[in-house]
């Protein structure tokens, strides 16, 4: 008897097993028969959805261009990415999302969710910046998976000065923020897809800016242990601050994802495209857990150019983690070095319910 590629099925969420096998007469039918779709359909109904996205995301690389965006891009604070677990791994996270961080890597890998979880993030950046993060998702029975999130950056009081550098005796603040909803679902066994709606603030002073945006995602398990995950970020309104007009950081992320030993080790690459900023980065991290309790991260990550934004971001940097899961409760911490600025610290709790 002839043996076919094993397929996967879903069952409430979860990835099932499930063989297929050729009979006498060359018909496909399942070891297992729990469902009524062929593999023949299921590998087709899958490439048709992965073109159709893919074709979708090269038409906005290259709007850019046909608009002539020539300006750099502003709310640079989405580019940073949240929580301790992907940090460590370089912010390789685009396919192996399976956790409530996926609201802000990958809306679709939220459907990885089985009941209820929520997670809370805090960032010491450079510069006495900080940078907190709280999300919480649910999974609702045959709808989906629905999430909610807040960020916020914000940095200490700042002296007010004129044009020619002087004190004008006071002091000022600056503080950005983003709420978004989301939702994710499988569309087909192997096919998953999420959303997210982001309302948009930046704050200097007295002045501000608000903007809304929005994050298409797709994850697709190619195989038992590969992944494929597609993602644009912030696809937004255009923001006005005083006289200046600028757009969110529009990014286009590809990305791979390799699970082995059970998933206890784990492996992603990613490519991200700045579309406004004509910009790339390409990064790469790991995961392994020990006795499904402690976890060492490590990631790289290359960038084009550096981002002279005031939040920095080098064009090359080496990042590592670790991770402390107790049942379903888990704390994750990140070291993220910032060149020759300093270094920046991370760290996570998460707990399902």
């Amino acid at each position: 008897m002839r043996q076919n590629p094993p397929g996967w099925r879903t069952k409430n969420g979860r990835f099932a097993y499930e063989k297929f096998h050729l009979n006498k007469s060359d018909k496909l039918v399942q070891t297992n028969p729990t469902t009524s779709h062929s593999d023949v359909k299921m590998i087709m109904l899958r490439a048709k959805s992965s073109i159709f996205f893919g074709i979708f995301l090269v038409l906005c690389i290259t709007a850019g261009r046909v608009y002539g965006w020539d300006s750099p891009s502003g709310a640079v604070f989405l580019k940073i990415g949240t929580g301790a677990r992907p940090a460590g791994m370089g912010g390789a996270f685009i396919a192996l999302c399976d956790d409530i961080n996926a609201i802000s890597w990958n809306p679709a890998g939220l459907v990885k969710i089985e009941g209820h979880e929520i997670t809370a993030t805090h960032t010491e950046w450079i510069s006495d910046i900080r940078y907190d993060f709280l999300a919480y998702a649910q999974r609702v029975k045959n709808v989906g998976v629905f999430g909610a999130s807040v960020l916020y950056l914000y940095m200490g009081r700042m002296e007010e000065r004129n044009s020619k550098g002087e004190s004008l005796g006071c002091h000022f603040t600056a503080s950005d923020a983003c709420a978004s909803a989301t939702y994710a679902r499988f569309v087909q066994k192997r096919i998953a897809v999420g959303a997210n709606l982001k309302l948009i603030r930046e704050v200097i002073a007295e002045k501000s800016a608000t903007g809304v945006a929005l994050d298409l995602g797709q994850t697709v398990n190619l195989t038992q242990n590969i992944n494929l995950g597609i993602v644009i970020k912030n696809i937004g309104t255009p923001m006005r601050f005083v006289k200046t007009k600028y757009y969110p950081p529009l990014m286009l992320v590809v990305g791979l994802g390799v699970r082995l030993l059970e998933s206890r080790l784990i492996f992603g690459l990613d490519y991200e495209h700045q579309v406004i900023d004509y910009r790339y980065r390409i990064c790469g991290g790991c995961e392994y857990w020990f006795h499904k309790m402690f976890a060492a991260r490590a990631g790289i990550n290359y960038r084009s150019e550096r981002d002279w934004s005031f939040l920095y971001f080098p064009n090359f940097g080496v990042n590592c983690g670790l991770g402390f899961k107790l049942g379903k409760y888990e704390l994750d911490y990140a070291f993220v070095p910032y060149g020759e600025l300093s270094v920046t610290h991370r760290i996570s709790f998460a707990a399902g319910f």
